[in-house]
């Protein structure tokens, strides 16, 4: 397997994975062109985050939320995969064991020979055979599976020329003192693409605002998750849940306020839905990825469920026994 070898690497509160080939000049470039280097933190996870759309069958699709993450990021060295539920790419039965469809499609933007974003230009990435290519979560019950996607990516860029994206990595899921220094009450952005509702002209996602609605480093239900006080709709499954603190934030555990210190951690992906019951029960389902018409009377209670980030991490040991490669002096977090 081809490793996606990154050009540049944007250095924030966390680092970013940023893509991008040269090409040659082909137009007159604007006076002050915004290029990966520039991006701020909300950028950089915006331009990370993509559409996932699956054949069910010939004329319905399944459509969720994916991002792009650099495994093993270290040295300008990664592994490229898409993360998303396992619900989007395929049906889980009673048991959770997931039949995949055939096949998803994600779109990304083009760049321009002046390194910034030519959001009138996109090019589809298909996935075929998407058995084949799907690394599922070890545990059944964790809806969570990853979509190697470096050698398409690369074969993209040397067949059509440039893109213009970055990626999640390692570093923006917090470590153990990260996680000490959250409280029950964290603000949160979400990035998807909720209804069918996003910037299709740009190919750009939507973001959300909300905050944390049980402690995200207490296991909710004694399972590695935390909630969220939002309703999510259909195609926001496989969101990822940040918290970013552009301008500051206050430690209040050490009582340190940080003044004009970002801060921006991945801390979850969004699932499911929870929901009040006409029988008075309460119920967690995952959130649809089509339009569906049922005849059970619920309603959602603006809850939504969210896995812990760190389960990313548990693909890393996977991946390495798959024999993808694991840079010289790269330290797993996860055993």
């Amino acid at each position: 397997m081809k490793i996606i070898e990154t050009l540049a690497l944007v250095v924030l509160t966390a680092a970013f994975a940023v893509i991008g080939l040269t090409a040659p000049a082909q137009e007159s470039p604007p006076a002050n062109p915004i290029t990966a280097k520039d991006l701020v933190p909300a950028e950089l996870v915006m331009h990370a985050t993509v559409e996932l759309r699956c054949a069910i069958d010939a004329s319905h699709i399944s459509t969720g939320t994916a991002f792009i993450f650099a495994f093993f990021n270290q040295n300008g060295r990664n592994f490229g995969a898409i993360v998303t539920n396992k619900h989007v790419l395929g049906t889980l039965d009673d048991h959770h064991i997931l039949t995949p469809f055939s096949q998803c499609v994600f779109t990304l933007t083009r760049a321009k020979s002046d390194g910034s974003a030519d959001y009138s230009q996109h090019v589809d990435i298909v996935i075929n055979d998407l058995s084949r290519s799907i690394i599922q979560h070890p545990d059944n019950n964790v809806d969570l599976a990853i979509v190697p996607v470096a050698d398409l990516i690369n074969k993209t860029i040397i067949d059509s020329g440039p893109l213009f994206f970055t990626q999640f990595d390692q570093s923006l899921i917090p470590d153990n003192a990260g996680v000490n220094s959250l409280t029950p009450l964290e603000d949160v952005i979400t990035i998807g693409y909720p209804a069918n509702f996003w910037d299709q002209t740009n190919n750009l996602p939507i973001f959300h605002r909300a905050s944390t609605a049980t402690a995200p480093y207490i296991e909710f239900q004694g399972r590695k998750e935390f909630v969220i006080d939002t309703t999510e709709w259909f195609g926001a499954s496989g969101s990822p849940v940040l918290i970013y603190n552009p301008s500051g934030w206050v430690d209040l555990r050490k009582h340190v306020n940080n003044i004009g210190q970002s801060r921006i951690f991945l801390i979850g992906i969004v699932y499911a839905v929870a929901y009040y019951n006409i029988d008075g029960t309460t119920t967690i389902a995952p959130i649809p990825t089509s339009v569906q018409v049922t005849t059970q009377i619920k309603v959602p209670i603006n809850a939504s469920v969210c896995i812990d980030a760190s389960r990313i991490l548990d693909f890393e040991p996977i991946l390495a026994s798959m024999g993808y490669p694991v840079p010289p002096g790269y330290t797993m977090r996860s055993k």
